[in-house]
């Protein structure tokens, strides 16, 4: 699953790559950080940024901790939507939760600021 999750995010099928998630839980399968991570990536490509958060938001409730890349594909997906006060918050929450942003999570957030009007 993590495979046709991936092949998702480069051919922006993000809508796929969400079904895959669910898919995955109705076979008694439990999605993985790696799996989110993917579909959260597919959707910051397709500029769905509300997906991505939505995303990130499932893999707390699933009892998934989300790590660097995680958030730094949700940013991301802010970074594509103008979304630059998100993308600044989503740097905050990082830092709360002790994971530590590197220069994906900051060049995303800065570039998002870099799009504000």
């Amino acid at each position: 699953f993590n495979a046709v999750i991936s092949a998702c995010q480069k051919s922006d099928a993000w809508k796929r790559a969400i079904g895959m998630l669910t898919e995955m839980r109705q076979r008694a399968m439990e999605p993985t950080v790696i799996s989110y991570n993917s579909a959260v990536t597919a959707c910051a490509r397709a500029d769905k940024w509300e997906a991505a958060l939505e995303l990130l938001s499932a893999m707390q409730g699933g009892k998934l901790l989300p790590n660097v890349i995680s958030y730094s594909a949700a940013i991301n997906a802010c970074d594509g939507s103008e979304q630059w006060e998100r993308a600044l918050n989503l740097l905050s929450v990082m830092q709360g939760r002790a994971v530590r942003p590197n220069a994906v999570s900051y060049g995303a957030a800065i570039s998002a600021c870099g799009r504000c009007k």
